[in-house]
């Protein structure tokens, strides 16, 4: 929201709408409100107690000019037919600063800097993904990626995202799926179309929107169909999800249940899933790694769907001769079992990746940290996921400077079985990446000095007039460049500044891609 929104504001106000009063004969209440409804964000719908705090304030303000004229001006005021017109932009224009602090504060717009979580991705052959909507870029092995970003899979392709705190999405075939938002225990995303799946773990808020639906739950498993004739499916497999359907509030779908909304007629109906759809493929797959996980079989042990691999005696290379008994196939012992872990820094946390050569043999994952020695069960446990379908995680409660030893360990109940080797990775501290700016003619140059050793190979600077932490890749309307140099010391002159408006500045260490940490932030003010 800047001043061409406020002027726009303005000239909406003067205009008479068709059917309205005419604006020149509403009160200079009504025009500021409606120059308010103009201005506020349409991003996030505003909570009724927040606008009524908004309303109120700005005319509590204007309320407060107008007492603090004399009883004559107010009175040539009330003689003058343009007063009004002056009164409001001019009402406006004093209160435009107090208007937007209050609207961005209370409704959250830009009131705090870009999450710090990720998601990690892993196709089902060459998928594409997208930060801003217009460059998509083909992906076919594993990534991270912030919020902001958009997923969509190919014919032939699909994508596991799994998340922080445990819970995954799956996409199928010819899906799309935006990340809309990622923070600790909370997941925001928006279905665009196709099909996705999602195991939430409990504890965590989960939110799915497709057009005018949102789907919200806590620790279950329900999947999302958008049809080509612009039908909506919510299928609740596990526990229940509540749904919120625009016209027509709230409603709560059991595990077993399938929510059907026709976005033609705005016919909503919750009815029994049908047998045949938790039979198909698709569903079928996702319940069955689920239940390999560790998970409860939902609605597939209600109905005494079988969820175990069927064995084909055609598809056996071996037959077993007559009067002889085969020996059933053993699961891996422990000692058999290769656990790899590996991981890197990503800002100001870490990032783990580890590998298991096999998904049997074992219960659970425990993720295990300490500083200064040998990370030991169970006393330095931070994490544990059921199953063997978790690859990753992230660890966010790391300081500045710290070296921290991780180790995963595979549990058979609660006891360790075999664990990966120690990973030793130390946290920057951005207070080692001093950066100076500072306006020289009609050019901003920046200087900065690394104080301490790092591993990297090039430098991101991303600058910002909205945000006072801009950051890689930029988000849209911010810029950043590459410089590919593992210098110390660096100067860079940015030449693509404009007189009169207000910059901001980070520099990023990267390594490869990845934005190993951001210096902190310096302003500068062109004259």
């Amino acid at each position: 929201m800047g001043k061409g929104d406020l002027e726009k504001g303005i000239q909406s106000n003067k205009e008479k709408e068709p059917g309205d009063q005419s604006a020149n004969e509403l009160s200079p209440e009504s025009r500021m409100i409606r120059v308010f409804n103009y201005l506020r964000p349409e991003v996030k719908p505003m909570r009724p107690s927040t606008e009524e705090a908004i309303i109120q304030k700005v005319l509590a303000i204007q309320r407060s000019k107008l007492e603090g004229q004399s009883a004559g001006e107010r009175k040539k005021a009330r003689g003058r037919t343009w007063a009004p017109k002056i009164l409001v932009p001019a009402a406006v224009a004093t209160l435009a600063a107090v208007l937007i602090i209050l609207v961005l504060t209370l409704t959250g717009q830009q009131a705090v800097p870009p999450s710090r979580y990720v998601a990690t991705i892993a196709p089902e052959g060459k998928i594409r993904v997208s930060f801003d909507g217009d460059i998509w870029h083909t992906l076919e092995g594993g990534k991270e990626l912030t919020e902001g970003y958009q997923v969509r899979t190919l014919h032939d392709s699909r994508a596991y995202i799994h998340f922080e705190d445990g819970s995954r999405a799956r996409l199928d075939r010819d899906s799309s799926l935006a990340l809309v938002a990622l923070e600790e225990e909370k997941v925001e995303l928006e279905h665009a179309w196709g099909s996705s799946y999602h195991r939430v773990q409990k504890g965590t808020g989960y939110v799915v929107a497709v057009s005018d639906v949102s789907v919200t739950a806590k620790g279950t498993a329900f999947n999302i169909t958008k049809t080509h004739d612009e039908k909506i499916e919510v299928l609740t497999v596990e526990d229940e999800v509540e749904v919120t359907v625009a016209k027509r509030g709230k409603l709560t779908v059991a595990q077993g249940q399938e929510l059907v909304v026709s976005e033609a007629d705005e016919e909503t109906e919750v009815k029994a899933i049908p047998l045949e759809k938790l039979e198909e493929e698709w569903l079928l797959t996702s319940m069955k790694e689920d239940v390999e996980a560790g998970y409860d079989p939902g609605v597939y042990a209600d109905v005494g769907i079988s969820l175990e691999e069927e064995v084909h005696p055609e598809e056996t290379e071996t037959t077993t001769p007559p009067g002889e008994t085969r020996e059933p196939e053993q699961e891996p012992s422990p000692a058999e079992i290769r656990v790899e872990l590996s991981g890197r820094v990503v800002e100001n946390y870490t990032v783990l990746h580890w590998s298991v050569s096999s998904s049997t043999g074992f219960d659970s994952i425990a993720v295990l940290r300490s500083e200064g020695r040998a990370p030991v069960y169970p006393g330095d446990k931070l994490f544990e996921f059921p199953g063997s379908t978790t690859i990753s995680c992230a660890d966010t409660q790391v300081t500045a400077g710290h070296t921290y030893n991780y180790q995963v360990t595979l549990l058979s109940g609660s006891v360790p079985d075999i664990s990966s080797n120690i990973f030793a990775v130390t946290v920057p501290d951005p207070r080692s990446l001093v950066v100076k700016a500072e306006a020289s003619g009609d050019t901003v140059l920046l200087s900065w000095n690394l104080t301490s050793p790092q591993q990297f190979n090039a430098y991101v600077v991303c600058r910002s007039e909205v945000t006072s932490h801009p950051v890689s890749p930029p988000h849209p309307g911010d810029a950043s460049i590459r410089l590919n140099t593992n210098q110390e010391s660096f100067d860079y002159r940015d030449n693509t500044v404009i007189s009169g408006k207000t910059y901001h500045y980070r520099i990023a260490l990267v390594s490869g891609d990845a934005v190993l940490f951001y210096s902190g932030p310096v302003t500068v003010a062109l004259p």
